[in-house]
């Protein structure tokens, strides 16, 4: 199925542009942990959107498609939840280091 197909699939469901985009971007898996949140019904349930940089950091393009990632409940709250990977390695990084270093920090 091509994207635009899978896209208006799922827009049937009632799911948004941006959550349909950031599904497929992540190939349905959590970016940070690797879990299949399509696998089965308790994985779905688990599905978030992560602000990579958080929105209390007050950031200018918090609410960007680029700072958003498909994440489970375990890695949004229990460890994203606590801590700005800015913090780690600094400002002005892509959103693959973010996105890194988180995993790093989960390991």
């Amino acid at each position: 199925m091509e994207k635009q197909e899978l896209i208006e699939a799922l827009s049937a469901y009632q799911w948004d542009e941006t959550n349909v985009k950031l599904a497929i971007r992540a190939d349905f898996k959590c970016e940070y942990c690797g879990k299949d949140l399509l696998e089965n019904v308790d994985n779905y349930k688990l599905w978030q959107i992560d602000h990579i940089i958080p929105k209390s950091s007050q950031c200018r393009d918090c609410e960007s498609f680029e700072n958003k990632a498909l994440s489970c409940t375990q890695c949004n709250k229990d460890l994203k939840g606590k801590w700005n990977p800015v913090s780690i390695i600094g400002e002005g990084k892509t959103r693959q280091e973010y996105i890194f270093v988180v995993k790093e920090f989960n390991e």
